[in-house]
């Protein structure tokens, strides 16, 4: 194994690297200003006119869920705490049954924009309007952290820029994604999506290829000794540690869940002409996901081991496993070819753009369609219902910019942040969800008091890290959507037997 001191010429990133940046960011609202001059109407907007490929919605809905965090967050996790987190890869299989063949033919029957129009035919506008509302809180909290980290982790230390900068640098990514994702609409979103995916794994694959060439091998990156801070694996039940049942039991939860519940999802099975087609898009996500998952790893364990070998390349005062989450763009700054480094730190930040303009195009459709058009009652021609996804689109984006400056106060490493955030809604909102597919009987105040006690049972993990009970040691961040989803399923099955709904609702929702 050879030693590397760092090279001098590559303390700073360079002008090159710097004009590929700029010029990736160019071409990003040049694609939005493309799909803005075919964009006729909501539908075109908002649902790619219902007539886009499986292939490259799939590519879209995998780099949705994907996002900077992932990226960063699966390496981290793997250097920090070992390689439990991988046992994760058991679940696809599990995930694709449950979500392409229960979930996936209920969900595109109707002709609906919003997926919590399809709650108003069962349970009434009420469940429909909670769970819209549910839905932008949730995904507004998961945009923030996505743009912090990425500009926390990413920008930040790559240009070696002082802290002060992150919000002005949030602004100006919030600000790039928002002009394409108003612009273009769901179809700029989805082939922003499609080359953001194929840079971000480029990099990655070149990464791995460069510290296993210079390290003596593959074999190199797979270390001697199990590290002293690698948790065990353990298979077994356990409420606080990291355990194959704890990951198993929290990606299966919250896969489905969110494949069953969130806009994100449900917004690109609409946008597809069948449910045989919806199946393939989760086909296609599901595949990439599994591939890039155990990629990540690898890239984890390459990481790991590069900078526990040649500890001079990390910053004054960071350690390996302290800093565990800021190594891989740490190595992409000073270990890639001039040029490709540039690439590559576009595609991290084309991530967090990815996972923003579709979650700001998703929540553009639940408040143009679910609160203005159903909550208020406005009646909007096909030119205003365009504007008003439009003016949406931007008003999003600027809440998302302003509340991630308020992600710094969360603890925990970059996947334990996202756990915390991103599943205080998706376990609530998959339970209405639930019940207005799942339990006959069931009505709008059932629904509700499920809904609402997943959440209760959600924060209370989340927020009282771990939480001390009497009868176990604690609950660890990856038992709070599998046991806020528990709470909320036999909370409501238990209501709707004692307080059954008196007749089937047969009415069609509103637009």
């Amino acid at each position: 194994m050879q030693f590397y001191t760092l090279p001098i010429h590559l303390a700073a990133i360079t002008t090159l690297d710097v004009s590929i940046v700029v010029i990736y960011l160019v071409a990003m609202v040049g694609i939005g200003i493309y799909y803005s001059i075919s964009t006729r109407n909501s539908e075109d907007y908002l649902l790619g006119g219902r007539r886009m490929a499986s292939t490259t919605v799939g590519m879209s809905l995998f780099a949705s869920m994907l996002s900077t965090i992932s990226f960063l967050a699966w390496p981290g996790e793997i250097i920090l705490h070992g390689p439990t987190i991988l046992s994760q890869v058991i679940a696809y299989p599990i995930v694709f049954a449950i979500v392409g063949w229960l979930l996936i033919p209920k969900l595109v029957q109707l002709p609906v924009t919003s997926a919590y129009q399809i709650l108003e035919v069962k349970l009434g506008k009420s469940v429909r309007y909670l769970a819209s509302f549910m839905f932008v809180l949730l995904r507004t909290l998961w945009m923030a952290v996505v743009v912090y980290a990425t500009v926390d982790k990413v920008i930040v230390p790559v240009f070696d820029l002082p802290p002060s900068a992150t919000p002005w640098l949030c602004a100006v990514l919030g600000a790039v994604t928002v002009v394409y994702s108003v612009l273009g609409g769901l179809r700029a979103v989805v082939t922003t999506d499609v080359v953001q995916t194929l840079i971000l794994l480029l990099g990655a694959l070149v990464s791995l290829v460069i510290i296993s060439y210079k390290l003596g091998g593959i074999s190199e990156i797979i270390p001697d000794a199990w590290p002293d801070n690698w948790s065990a694996i353990r298979v077994n039940f356990h409420w606080s540690d990291r355990t194959v049942l704890g990951f198993l039991l929290n990606f299966v939860c919250w896969y489905v869940a969110t494949m069953g519940s969130d806009q994100m999802a449900i917004q690109r099975y609409l946008a597809t002409p069948s449910d045989i087609t919806a199946r393939k898009v989760l086909r296609t996500s599901l595949v990439i996901d599994a591939t890039v998952f155990c990629f990540m790893g690898l890239v984890g364990l390459a990481l790991m081991s590069w900078f526990l070998a040649n500890p001079s390349w990390l910053r004054e005062g960071e350690e390996v496993y302290v800093n565990a989450d800021r190594l891989f763009p740490r190595f992409i700054t000073l270990g890639l070819p001039i040029g490709l480094t540039g690439l590559v730190i576009a595609g991290l930040m084309s991530a967090a753009m990815s996972s923003l303009s579709s979650g700001i195009n998703s929540t553009a459709a639940v408040i143009t369609t679910d609160w203005l058009q159903g909550l208020c009652g406005l009646r909007l021609d096909a030119r205003k219902q365009l504007v008003a996804a439009r003016v949406a689109s931007a008003l999003m984006g600027c809440i998302v910019v302003v509340t991630s400056t308020f992600m710094q106060y969360i603890e925990g490493n970059l996947f334990e942040c996202t756990v915390r955030v991103a599943n205080l809604m998706t376990g609530p909102l998959f339970v209405l969800f639930f019940m207005a597919m799942f339990v006959p009987r069931a009505q709008a105040s059932t629904a509700i008091a499920a809904g609402s006690a997943a959440m209760a049972v959600a924060v209370s993990i989340s927020f009282s890290q771990p939480l001390q009970l009497d009868f176990i040691d604690g609950i660890g961040f990856l038992w709070i959507l599998p046991t806020s989803l528990v709470t909320g399923i036999v909370v409501g099955v238990v209501l709707s037997i004692l307080f059954p709904a008196s007749k089937q609702s047969n009415y069609q929702p509103n637009p």
